[in-house]
């Protein structure tokens, strides 16, 4: 066999890989006279009807001793298939632990009598182990060899075959081979616990599917409240151990008594603790409403005539200049409102209006006339030439 050199460069690529090596590689090869030897007395054991306390002991010891001699056997046949297991999607760990078993089975039932090599014996049920490992251990749902030999017989079949000819070449029904093919069908799946990676926090194929359920805003706003939380918590411990207390199932009553207070302290304890966890909870809130006043830019549109920067607004500096050569807007008039005119008993009533300083009040017609002296006189001379 190739040196355990040879063994640890070509083969080694895996930690359980490198233990499985170190493993082999701590006991010694084997030569023809010991294995025929080692199965000589492993053979009288089993061969025995009634063996005795001694051929039982040295049975047990040859035969291990046979097994851990080959076990760089086991390494050799596994990794002659690592190929096909990576394709499937197995692990080589998994493999050398059947091909052990395989070894193991071997061991049993070699027959030194014949001349041949023990290696040659045990390579056919290694490989066989293997085999089985990738025909039925791979797959996630096990089903039994037999459905397995029915699907690579249908798949291997002749071209051109029916399946009533192929059932009728196998023994077979048509509903049973409809049976197999659709348990196939159903079997081809992956588990969610199948590991993707080595290490790491996520290093299961479940770990990388996505929930259809899950939002993945409400998650963060649900993580960030239990962060405001836990922030609270630690600023508020009294009032969030009360609010606690009482969310928890705790009444009223018991919840005084472990205070030491009254029911109505208690009520306004609790009170006051809520609006506390409210103004906490409402803190984050407002500060966004803050910022985003705050960051509230006013824009004046540009004239279509003019060159415009910063999207079709004009900067700050420019508001000054924009106001003043906007057009002016004129006040809309005031409506107008009809008076209506008193009648003479009305003016008879109303209260004398005393002259303005300056001015005289004289009677004409009937009529009181107030106005300055200038006035008055002229008023007088036309009244008199009339």
């Amino acid at each position: 066999w190739p040196p355990r050199s040879h063994i640890t460069r070509a083969f080694v690529s895996e930690d359980s890989i490198q233990r499985w090596v170190e493993g082999a590689n701590r006991y010694p090869l084997l030569s023809a006279a010991q294995e025929l030897h080692l199965a000589t007395l492993v053979r009288t054991w089993l061969d025995a009807t009634d063996p005795t306390p001694q051929q039982i002991r040295a049975g047990r010891r040859a035969k291990e001793r046979l097994i851990n001699g080959n076990l760089r056997l086991v390494v050799k046949r596994a990794f002659s298939f690592r190929r096909i297991i990576s394709v499937r999607g197995g692990d080589l760990s998994d493999a050398m632990q059947e091909s052990c078993l395989g070894l193991n089975r071997a061991a049993e039932l070699f027959d030194p009598a014949r001349g041949y090599k023990f290696s040659t014996y045990a390579c056919l049920w290694i490989d066989q182990a293997v085999r089985r490992y990738l025909l039925i251990g791979v797959d996630t749902i096990r089903r039994p060899s037999a459905a397995h030999d029915v699907i690579r017989r249908w798949r291997y079949r002749r071209e051109g075959q029916t399946a009533d000819e192929f059932c009728a070449h196998w023994g077979l029904t048509r509903e049973k081979l409809q049976t197999e093919l659709t348990q196939h069908a159903r079997a081809d799946c992956t588990s969610l616990d199948k590991q993707l990676l080595e290490d790491g926090p996520a290093s299961n194929l479940i770990d990388f599917v996505a929930d259809p359920s899950s939002d993945p805003t409400q998650f963060a706003l649900e993580q960030e409240f239990r962060e405001r939380l836990d922030q609270i918590r630690a600023q508020h411990p009294d009032e969030m151990g009360l609010l606690e207390l009482r969310a928890n199932g705790v009444k009223a009553g018991e919840l005084a008594e472990m205070e030491g207070v009254t029911r109505d302290r208690l009520r306004q304890q609790l009170a006051a603790a809520r609006s506390t966890l409210r103004l906490a909870l409402a803190e984050p809130v407002a500060a966004a409403i803050v910022a985003t006043r705050r960051q509230t830019v006013l824009t004046i549109p540009t004239p279509p005539m003019q060159a415009s920067t910063n999207n079709g607004h004009r900067p700050v500096e420019d508001l000054e200049a924009a106001y003043e050569a906007a057009p002016a807007i004129e006040e809309a008039p005031a409506p107008k409102t009809r008076r209506r005119r008193r009648s003479a008993a009305e003016l008879a009533a109303a209260p004398a209006t005393p002259a303005p300083a300056g001015q005289i009040t004289f009677t004409v017609g009937g009529i009181e006339v107030s106005a300055d002296p200038a006035s008055a006189a002229a008023l007088i001379r036309q009244l008199a030439a009339a």
